[in-house]
């Protein structure tokens, strides 16, 4: 089908650039190497199935699909070093070792044999892969690495807080968040056993991509009125870009191919690219009038303690400035405990 490949390259598309985004930003940390690694893996994954959904050629289309099995079984593993950078896990440099390893083992068998893909099946949306005879104990170890990756995040959510930051541990909500929004994309393996359910795995998987995202360059508050508010925003804008297109596609379908014939596909498709393409500006602005509102107290008693700086750098006694600068922020924060530590360079100190 050729809308269903068109949106899978789009979105494969979007996920590559955020893969090279991460790499260029921070091509020394582990995290955003293992990130850009996830990132890569699902780019395989999704521009091959675009190019699968799209051929008329099974012998193509089974290469596309050898292709993909490489692709996902580096997503868990990728997945799996990602969240041990994040962590911090040192000690899982072995085991994130061995499932590289394991995975490029594997990839031969994928590439060369029938044990994993075995030929294709024709649906009416297009080619896919057919499951081989190894095909379960290859998603036996596609799935211990997801769940290797999910325990420990839910193990460090409930028990390691103490070893994270405010930050890590805000940011780990949205990583778990994204897991479990991902594991619906499991739904595309039915397909391999002959079961015809649409390979819609590319709507958890860009909502997941974009979750980790924003959790490692966008979230820069704790304040939780604003969590939400950002939460709500992303998820509400990005489900209507996603939404949209599908229900237009699906919905619409034979009006489109009575009114566009055969071009039919290319209305959903532009409509993708379109929504896309403004979706982050109409995030932007939302959040941006959000925040005014739910930050619009704060920013007041900001502007308050500047004007009360600028007065104070002519007050020339200790004492008189001390007791102004606590006196002005607990009237204007609101605070009901106020102290001043002054560092004493003769007893390497501080005191009150």
């Amino acid at each position: 089908m050729l809308f269903l490949s068109g949106i899978t390259f789009l979105i494969a598309s979007i996920i590559l650039g955020v893969g090279v985004y991460a790499l260029v930003k921070h091509r020394t940390s582990s995290v955003n190497i293992a990130f850009s690694i996830l990132c890569f893996s699902s780019f395989i994954w999704l521009f091959s199935c675009s190019n699968a959904y799209l051929t008329q050629d099974p012998v193509f289309a089974e290469t596309c699909f050898r292709f993909v099995h490489i692709g996902v079984i580096f997503m868990g593993i990728s997945h799996f070093h990602f969240s041990s950078a994040f962590l911090g896990l040192t000690n899982r440099r072995v085991l994130i070792a061995f499932f590289y390893a394991t995975g490029i083992l594997l990839s031969p068998l994928v590439w060369t044999t029938d044990w994993i893909i075995n030929g294709v099946w024709q649906y009416s949306w297009g080619y896919y892969g057919k499951a081989g005879k190894f095909y379960v104990p290859y998603l036996v170890i596609f799935q211990i690495t997801v769940l290797s990756s999910l325990g420990q995040l839910l193990y460090h959510y409930f028990h390691g807080k103490s070893r994270l930051s405010q930050l890590q541990r805000a940011q780990l909500k949205y990583i778990l968040l994204s897991l479990i929004i991902y594991s619906v994309a499991s739904g595309d393996f039915f397909p391999m056993f002959g079961i015809n359910i649409a390979p819609l795995g590319f709507i958890p998987a860009t909502i997941f991509i974009m979750l980790i995202t924003y959790a490692l360059y966008h979230f820069r508050t704790l304040n939780q009125a604003l969590v939400v508010t950002r939460n709500g925003l992303f998820l509400g804008i990005y489900s209507v870009i996603l939404g949209i297109p599908l229900l237009i596609a699906f919905g619409w379908h034979d009006v489109l191919i009575a009114r566009f014939g055969d071009n039919w596909w290319q209305i959903p498709l532009y409509s993708s690219a379109v929504l896309a393409t403004v979706g982050p500006y109409i995030y932007l602005f939302l959040q941006k009038k959000a925040e005014d509102r739910l930050m619009q107290e704060q920013r007041q008693y900001q502007k308050t303690l500047r004007d009360a700086a600028a007065g104070m750098g002519q007050i020339k006694d200790l004492k008189r400035l001390l007791n102004l600068i606590v006196h002005v922020v607990a009237k204007t924060v609101r605070v009901t405990n106020c102290k001043i530590y002054l560092y004493h360079s003769d007893s390497e100190r501080f005191i009150l």
